[in-house]
C-alpha cells in the first residue's frame, strides 16, 4: 500500500463497526493492552503520556492509571484529541509515547522520520506494537529503534515493545 493509499484509507477509517479506528482498537482487542499499562506506568515510574495515534479514545477511557494524558492523531476523531503529524512535528515531552497500531502502516521512511522525532521530544520511553509477520522489519531496512527493554504479547499476533529513548 502506497503513502498516498495509507492516507486515504485512515481519512475514511478502517471497516469495522465498533470503532472508525479498525479491530484492533475495539474493546474486545484492547483487553490486554488495557490491563498492561497501569502496570507499566508503575513499573516504569511514567507520569505522562503522549499517545501519538489516539484515534476515538474508544478504550483508552477504559484504563484505570492515574497519568497525565494527552492524545494526538493526524485524523482525530475525537474533541479531545490534538492533530498532530508524527512525521513531521516533534510531541510534547513526556514519560511515554504510546503509538499503538501505527509505525506498522508507515512506510519504512515515514517509521524514520516519526521515530527521529520521538527521540527529538526528549520522551524517555516509546510503547509500541509489532506484528508477528513484521518480526526484524525494523532491522530488514536499517532500521534501529534498539533493543526492546520489555516485549509483551498482546493479543495472537501482536506485542507490545517498550523502547528507551
Amino acid at each position: 500500500m502506497s503513502d498516498s493509499d495509507l492516507l486515504q484509507k485512515v481519512t475514511k477509517g478502517w471497516k469495522c463497526a465498533e470503532t472508525p479506528c479498525g479491530t484492533g482498537s475495539t474493546i474486545a482487542q484492547t483487553t490486554f493492552i488495557r490491563a498492561s499499562l497501569p502496570w507499566i506506568a508503575d513499573e516504569y515510574g511514567i507520569q505522562s503520556v503522549a499517545d501519538a495515534g489516539a484515534g476515538d479514545l474508544h478504550w483508552i477511557g477504559l484504563v484505570d492509571w492515574d497519568v497525565e494524558y494527552r492524545p494526538y492523531d493526524l485524523y482525530p476523531r475525537h474533541a479531545d484529541v490534538t492533530r498532530l503529524d508524527i512525521t513531521k512535528e516533534v510531541l510534547p515531552k513526556s514519560d511515554l509515547i504510546l503509538c499503538r497500531h501505527v509505525l506498522n502502516h508507515l512506510s519504512i521512511q515515514y517509521s524514520e522520520l516519526a521515530i527521529a522525532l520521538f527521540r527529538k521530544s526528549g520522551s524517555k520511553y516509546l510503547l509500541m506494537t509489532n506484528c508477528d509477520n513484521q518480526l526484524n522489519y525494523w532491522q530488514q531496512y536499517g532500521l534501529s529503534v534498539g533493543e526492546p527493554i520489555l516485549t509483551l504479547n498482546d493479543t495472537r499476533h501482536w506485542r507490545l515493545e517498550l523502547y528507551e529513548l
